[in-house]
């Protein structure tokens, strides 16, 4: 009886705010039925969205697509979201639309921006008004407080960059038409003060494979618990749920266009759509919140999400909360370009069903962060039921809610909003005028020119201003020469600069859980020499803006000759291959240290005929590679590289770690052939490949899960292109997409490897070989008191004489994440190529050797002091980390006639740790490196 008491006294709650809101709109009867009807529970509908207004002039979805947002059973492919917006831009003048770019497969990403007609017919102005308060250094507080009079916060709103979390693409057509129409005091004070910025769709292609995965295999299922997948094996590309995790290196379609998009309109605001966790998320983070992040951001955070928390219960909404979810550390997800360039960044978590479906749903499970679902804690005053009937409207009906009453809270406060931005960019400039660091310098000569042009195209994406020296520049002892770059500190993006360039270190004593990664500084990640400066007197060097984006080059040392000599240097060899091989000009490679005219030359040193210096020349000046040109030299034998016949092996549970492997590949253009379990049974590998690439497969399912694959329970379920379905099928196809290898694939596996072929695994793809014993006396084994979230460690080259080493100091940076250790038996050490740490294993018979270091020393970065002692941790969080240390890293050890390549860690994540690409190309170019060669005695 009181639950009902409850409903009734809510409804009439209800109905007496609806007057308010309503007062001034016309109300289309079918568009509102509708929404009652799709709401499972009054408690889940507020006053702002339980009608839709109508419009004589202005079409609804309805009246274009024939249903509304959130109807059951009903998704939008993206052709018709497009569709829609350019009607309601077309039909209103409050409406308009920016194209940003297209996606992998060609659909065009679209920016549509809606206020009062009048800013939008002046909108250039605005976005001047904008682009002026992002750079106080050319709007002093006099300017700014004359545009405060003019301008307006300029918010912007994403949606669909997760496939599965189907509520925003719907969501956002319904609010976009409700801004455009409705004339309740509310949203004509939105359109009013706020410039409304809506990107539909971020991940346009993944949402049309969504869309068609929906209706092909999880709209005719009727349980929650029934589904047999809730997402489809591909999103975009490349990448899944890793597009939110690409705002560091800003390498995919999406992100570019997001980015384009950000310094096109220069938004104070970013409030980014997902779904999650019941009911309503709105993000605040535990902490720790990233140092570098100005505070005002941090109180803006706040100040925002304590408002929705707030408005939405007093409509009586169960289960919005906020803070418990999430820390605030990581910059690289997607919208944090935000929150690094003086704007603020937010983001939502609807409860959804990764389709239209409605479901009973139970919720009580879970704890966020240490608290249970359905408590009632500070964060969370109304918490949700435990048991819930969930459908699409619903998650609508919240989200919705809880953007509008944000864009009417940024209109209640421009100002503030607007004054935040511009002193956000003045702080920072204060800052790099009074504080440490005061600038990094990228000294000119690098050992892999390729890895330091990226950094540089890395930073100029965003948009952190660079100079080059034009007079040398003495600092204590370091001599910096003309050419090398200077990132200074005084500038407005001050904040991503250094957050991007300098160590990580997580708050000692602090012990909430990291939501991603903990470290990624740029200079260990990409293997380039940055040194940091802490003396101001960097400002008094003389200097130049940068005007390129490639300021590290190559060249040939030296005219005509015999032969020119190219010492490895890293992510340029292998692109060196294949423009040579594109020229007919082969390559030869010294597996011994080779002294020429007091110069000494490394193993792995790559030879070339001095017949072709002229196309070498051209070759290696594109590419950013140093050599010599070289007389009448004794050589010693010589061996020719080669690419393999390269397979890569994807699984259909986890297409992201293959995807970004595919990338890397991709990005460097080297061949290879994508296959999956088919293949794999099917047989007969070595007939058509030298190599395969095991990619991890995120978290460790070890071999079992490799076996396995998706529950064969739930199949058959076909990832294939067909007329009706005609987004699937692409990178992969497949009729049936559960199981695994099986097995007979497994089996498959080891006939390839043990016949002489080489199969290279990465992370927990490692587990087909250790967990199934294809290799006795290595073994995995997962310690769950180490914290390494996404951690930078050093390592030890331990056999410098193995090619996969080529080119590396003595202690290189290893990106590690919470994988198993390794577990190498003394028998087999020798055929550890590279350890995390420096320690000697207990049970090992000899100290390790250090020749690799006398070899490499001059190699920027490399220690100087051999026995200087080296810890471990170089960037991010890690307790406990004395278990790693002096476990394998890298194994390359022999099976049968071929061998097998274990990488403990992931080398090709996120495209970030490129410093370890080498680690693979050396791999494939020797792959066919004799036994002798890989397995010869350490040196004294």
């Amino acid at each position: 009886m009181k639950r009902h008491s409850a409903v009734i006294i809510l409804l009439l709650v209800i109905a007496a705010l609806v007057p308010t809101v309503r007062a001034q709109d016309k109300i289309d009867e079918e568009a509102t039925r509708m929404i009652r009807e799709y709401t499972t529970d009054p408690k889940f509908l507020t006053p702002l969205v339980d009608y839709l207004p109508a419009s004589e002039t202005v079409p609804s979805q309805l009246e274009v697509l024939g249903y509304i947002s959130g109807t059951p059973g009903k998704l939008t492919y993206y052709d018709d979201i497009l569709r829609y917006y350019r009607v309601l831009a077309e039909s209103s003048n409050r409406v308009t639309m920016f194209e940003i770019g297209e996606s992998h497969q060609g659909n065009m990403m679209v920016v549509v921006a809606i206020s009062n007609a009048d800013t939008i017919s002046n909108l250039d102005r605005y976005l001047g008004y904008s682009r002026e308060l992002a750079d106080p250094r050319t709007c002093d507080k006099e300017r700014m407080q004359a545009v405060l009079k003019e301008a307006k916060p300029i918010y912007m709103v994403t949606g669909g960059l997760h496939s599965p979390e189907t509520g925003s693409p719907g969501m956002l057509m319904e609010m976009a038409f409700r801004l455009a129409v409705s004339e309740t005091e509310m949203i004509q004070r939105i359109r009013s003060n706020v410039i409304t910025l809506i990107i539909p769709v971020l991940e346009t292609d993944g949402w049309n494979r969504q869309v068609d995965w929906y209706y092909r295999h999880t709209k005719k299922i009727e349980k929650w618990e029934d589904i047999p997948a809730r997402s489809s094996p591909y999103w975009g590309a490349y990448t899944q749920h890793d597009n939110n995790r690409d705002g560091i290196m800003v390498s995919q379609p999406l992100t570019k266009n997001y980015f384009k998009a950000f310094f096109m309109f220069h938004p104070q605001i970013s409030l980014d759509l997902h779904e999650s966790v019941p009911l309503l998320y709105v993000s605040v983070g535990t902490g720790p919140y990233y140092p570098s992040i100005d505070p005002i951001t941090i109180t803006e955070w706040q100040w925002f999400s304590f408002n929705e928390v707030s408005q939405l219960t007093s409509y009586g909404v169960p289960g919005v909360w906020t803070w418990g979810f999430y820390t605030g550390w990581y910059p690289g997800y997607l919208l944090w370009v935000t929150n690094t360039h003086n704007a603020v960044g937010r983001f939502y978590e609807t409860f959804g069903n990764a389709g239209a479906n409605t479901y009973e749903r139970e919720i009580s499970s879970g704890r966020y962060p240490g608290a249970g679902r359905t408590s009632r804690q500070w964060y969370r005053p109304v918490p949700p039921p435990a048991k819930v009937k969930w459908s699409l409207r619903n998650n609508n009906n919240l989200m919705q809610s809880g953007v509008l009453v944000s864009l009417e809270f940024a209109a209640h406060h421009a100002d503030k909003v607007l004054e935040n931005f511009w002193t956000k960019g003045k702080n920072a400039i204060i800052a790099g005028n009074n504080e440490s660091p005061y600038a990094w310098i990228i000294p000119l000569e690098q050992k892999d020119s390729v890895a330091a042009n990226r950094l540089i195209g890395v930073l100029q994406t965003h948009q952190v201003e660079m100079h080059q020296l034009t007079e040398e520049f003495t600092l204590d002892e370091n001599k910096f020469p003309v050419g090398s770059v200077v990132v200074r500190m005084d500038q407005p993006y001050r904040t991503v600069g250094k957050t991007l360039l300098e160590i990580q270190k997580w708050p000692e004593g602090n012990q909430n859980n990291p939501y991603d990664a903990t470290g990624w500084t740029m200079g260990l990640m990409l293997g380039v020499n940055t040194q940091r400066i802490d003396d101001k007197a960097v400002y008094d060097a003389k200097m130049q803006p940068l005007n390129e984006s490639t300021p590290f080059t190559g060249g040939i040392e030296g005219g005509a000759a015999d032969f020119v000599l190219i010492e490895p240097q890293g992510l340029g060899m292998i692109k060196l291959y294949l423009e040579l091989a594109a020229e007919g000009i082969s390559a030869r490679i010294i597996d011994k240290e080779l002294t020429i005219d007091d110069h000494a030359f490394p193993a792995g040193t790559w030879v070339l005929s001095g017949a072709e210096l002229d196309k070498i020349k051209a070759i290696c000046s594109k590419l950013g590679l140093k050599g010599k040109a070289i007389e009448k030299a004794e050589l010693p034998e010589l061996r020719e590289i080669s690419m393999p016949r390269l397979a890569m092996y994807h699984t259909w549970f986890n297409t992201q770690e293959s995807g970004w492997v595919r990338f890397a590949l991709d990005k460097d253009s080297i061949p290879y052939t994508l296959i999956n379990k088919d293949r794999v049974r099917d047989g007969n590998l070595l007939a058509d490949f030298d190599v395969i690439i095991l990619p991890h497969q995120g978290g460790w399912g070890g071999g079992a899960r490799i076996l396995r694959g998706v529950d064969e329970r739930y199949g058959p379920l076909a990832f294939n292109k067909t007329e009706e379905f005609k987004y699937m099928g692409f990178p992969d196809s497949s009729s049936d997409i559960t199981g695994g290898l099986g097995l007979e694939g497994a089996l498959e596996f080891e006939k390839f490897i043990k016949g002489g072929g080489t199969l290279l695994a990465f992370g927990s793809g490692c587990g087909l070989v250790t967990d199934l014993g294809m290799l006795r006396g290595i073994n995995s084994r997962l310690d769950r008191n180490i914290a390494c979230p996404g951690t930078i460690l050093a390592g030890t080259v331990r056999q410098p004489n193995n090619p996969i080493a080529y080119g590396y100091c003595e202690h290189p940076s290893i990106y590690r994440s919470s994988l198993p250790l390794m577990s190498v038996e003394e028998k087999l050490r020798k055929y550890v190529v590279l350890q995390f740490g420096t320690k000697t294993p207990d049970n090992e018979g000899q100290q390790m050797r250090t020749a690799v270091a006398r070899q490499s020393a001059r190699q920027a970065g490399a220690p100087k002091d051999e026995k200087k002692s080296i810890p471990l941790l170089r960037s991010g969080l890690l307790r406990n980390g004395t278990a790693i240390d002096g476990t394998a890293a890298i194994v390359d050890a022999p099976l049968g006639k071929g061998r097998v390549v274990l990488f403990a860690f992931n080398p090709m994540y996120r495209w970030m740790n490129q410093s370890s690409f080498s680690f693979v190309h050396n791999a494939l170019l020797n792959w066919n490196a004799p036994a002798e060669i890989r397995e010869a005695p350490e040196k004294e």
